[in-house]
């Protein structure tokens, strides 16, 4: 990512399908690991989130496969395969950019609990992710 330049001039975001892969499964990973949540980690957009304000849906119109169909696209790939889903979660992004959506940070880890936050936060300019370091 250092060589891309990301984290310098370029602004991104993790866009996970929900809340659990950075709240649950990395926080816990990271314990484990005895690895420091990495900070560019600990903002997000939640495309589930994003998707049910956007389109007006409840939250039960959210899952992975029920905004692909609604969006008229199948699902490529494998169910809960990281690499298939991340590639249906961009096309399901590039969609909602395309309709018009602006894509917001909507949630975030502080203290170690995850956070909701306000619509109205922008994708901020992060520091270039480092290799982990160890807790000692």
């Amino acid at each position: 990512m250092k060589l891309k330049e990301l984290g310098t001039k370029y602004k991104y975001s993790l866009l996970p399908d929900g809340s659990w892969d950075m709240s649950k499964f990395l926080n816990i990973q990271c314990q484990l690991s005895r690895l420091k949540y990495p900070p560019f980690a600990k903002k997000w957009i939640n495309i589930r989130k994003s998707y049910g304000n956007f389109y007006k849906v409840p939250r039960s119109q959210t899952k992975l496969t029920i905004m692909l169909e609604k969006l008229g696209m199948d699902y490529d790939g494998r169910p809960h395969c990281g690499l298939d889903d991340s590639k249906n979660i961009a096309r399901i992004a590039v969609r909602m950019l395309q309709d018009g959506c602006e894509l917001r940070i909507n949630e975030k880890m502080h203290a170690g609990q995850l956070m909701s936050v306000s619509s109205s936060l922008p994708i901020e300019g992060t520091p270039p992710p480092q290799m982990p370091h160890f807790r000692k």
